[in-house]
């Protein structure tokens, strides 16, 4: 386990592990044309900078067989395995490394697939494609979109909306920075996605820091990290959609007592104020009319001279003109119809779930 020991004007070294060798890591920075290490060890860094740099660590072997070779940076870890080289020549390395250039901008949505979309602080707007990403894409179908949720807020949560966006020359794609309070540095959005299991490296990438995510997508995965622990692959695709919790059944005796029992005079007066409730009443039937699976009853309430009109959809046979009925219902308002005598009547409803006789 190697762990990165030094800081702004300090000797470059390692604890607990193998030493940089700072001869070839200045001479690395050098033919890299970065700010890098000093001949004598050291790295100037300004105040809240940041700086690119090389370095060399001489390696004695390789790691026995099941052991992983891993360069640490506080709680960062980077395997380094497939990285190595058995000799170093400067002329091995790659092209120049370009300039930092840094764009600041507030992220104003997240709209999954790797992709940001931003408002740059020196105007305008920018979709934003993370380099080497792939992620749930933010889409309402929930057995195309697992973990897009959970993605989104947290790249919020991360980089508190602020961004700083690095394009990766050749690419199309970039690297989106982030202040980390815990690191007292930038972040890499790109890696501590990945690492956290909220996506995956793009194995389609022709990006030059696929080495690196490949290696923490897999350790991700090894953890059965975020997503890989619930969904098949980092572009979010459901290994089975997640059963609905289930709702416990209900007795007979559990399902009547959700309906309220009510004075039969209040609700003759006041038929209004019962609308839309559920509300349990009886009486005696004197009237019924049935037409295919709906069946319409008048009830004397109570069996006193207060009548109601009771809609039902159910089977209904058995029931006869004075049959005593227990209806548990939803209050409708009223019916107004016309009596044997040709007068208007005014009677309250009730649509009926349940009637027992």
């Amino acid at each position: 386990m190697l762990t990165l020991g030094a800081t702004s004007e300090s000797p470059l070294s390692m604890t607990d592990g193998v030493a940089a060798d700072v001869s070839a890591s200045a001479t690395a920075s050098q033919a890299l044309e970065l700010e890098g290490v000093s001949p004598e060890g050291t790295f100037p860094v300004a105040e809240n900078g940041t700086i690119r740099m090389a370095i060399a660590f001489p390696l004695a072997a390789e790691p026995a067989d099941g052991e992983s070779l891993v360069l640490r940076l506080n709680d960062q870890v980077m395997r380094i395995s497939n990285t190595l080289v058995d000799d170093f020549a400067v002329d091995d390395l790659p092209a120049l490394v370009p300039e930092m250039q840094l764009q600041v901008a507030d992220i104003t949505a997240a709209v999954g697939g790797g992709k940001l979309e931003v408002a740059l602080r020196s105007g305008g707007s920018l979709t934003v494609e993370m380099d080497a990403v792939i992620a749930p894409k933010a889409d309402a179908n929930i057995k195309s979109s697992c973990y897009s949720g959970e993605t989104a807020t947290q790249t919020m949560n991360l980089t508190g909306s602020t961004v700083w966006i690095e394009e990766v020359p050749g690419t199309g794609t970039s690297l989106v920075w982030f202040n980390d309070p815990a690191a007292a540095n930038f972040g890499l959005l790109n890696a501590h996605l990945i690492a956290g299991g909220f996506a995956g490296a793009d194995p389609n990438a022709d990006s030059p820091y696929m080495s690196w995510l490949g290696a923490v997508q897999e350790y991700a995965k090894s953890q059965d990290t975020g997503l890989w622990s619930l969904c098949k692959d980092a572009a979010g695709t459901w290994i089975k959609q997640p059963a609905p919790t289930p709702v416990p059944t209900q007795s007979p005796e559990q399902v009547r007592a959700q309906y309220q029992w009510v004075d039969t005079r209040d609700l003759v007066i006041r038929p209004g104020e019962f609308e839309g409730d559920k509300i349990a009443v009886s009486g005696s039937v004197f009237n019924i009319d049935v037409e295919g699976n709906l069946t319409v009853m008048q009830i004397w309430l109570d069996g006193g001279s207060e009548a109601a009109v009771i809609v039902y959809f159910g089977d209904t046979r058995g029931i006869y003109e004075g049959t005593w009925i227990t209806v548990y219902g939803t209050g409708d308002g009223t019916f107004t119809g016309t009596n044997a005598f040709g007068g208007t009547i005014v009677q309250p409803m009730i649509v009926a779930d349940i009637v027992d006789w």
